[in-house]
């Protein structure tokens, strides 16, 4: 007689609950990352910058994301996704709410590029491993 291995196993409802929740962070991770086309141009106006210094948020942020990716990944292997992901959140929440207040466009670069890129990565590496 065969023993059964994991894999003839049915999926558990906790797992399929586990995926939905990787599939909502990585939506809005990437929702916020890739929604900056619509923030740049009042972004240009408003600190009358060049297109290219205003750009320079988004390169921030993607290099911080990608950049934090394997450290992301391998603090998610020690704490938890769990713990990751909600850390990345208030990271990537505070980031972009204290962006609403800068008054330099330098600034941003900090509460945007980084802290956003930041939160990013710890939000979304870690659930990738679910």
């Amino acid at each position: 007689m065969r023993r059964a291995s994991p894999m003839d196993m049915p999926d558990s409802a906790r797992a399929w609950l586990m995926a939905a929740a990787a599939f909502v962070v990585g939506f809005v991770v990437f929702g916020t990352l890739y929604s900056f086309g619509v923030v740049f141009a009042p972004m240009e106006t408003e600190f009358h910058a060049a297109r290219a210094t205003t750009s320079a948020l988004f390169s921030i942020t993607g290099f911080a994301f990608y950049m934090l990716g394997p450290l992301a990944g391998n603090l998610g292997d020690r704490l938890g996704p769990g713990v990751m992901a909600g850390l990345g959140a208030v990271i990537m929440g505070g980031s972009l709410a204290l962006t609403g207040f800068i008054s330099h466009l330098w600034i941003g670069y900090i509460t945007y590029g980084i802290g956003v890129g930041v939160g990013a990565a710890c939000a979304y590496v870690p659930t990738l491993a679910i």
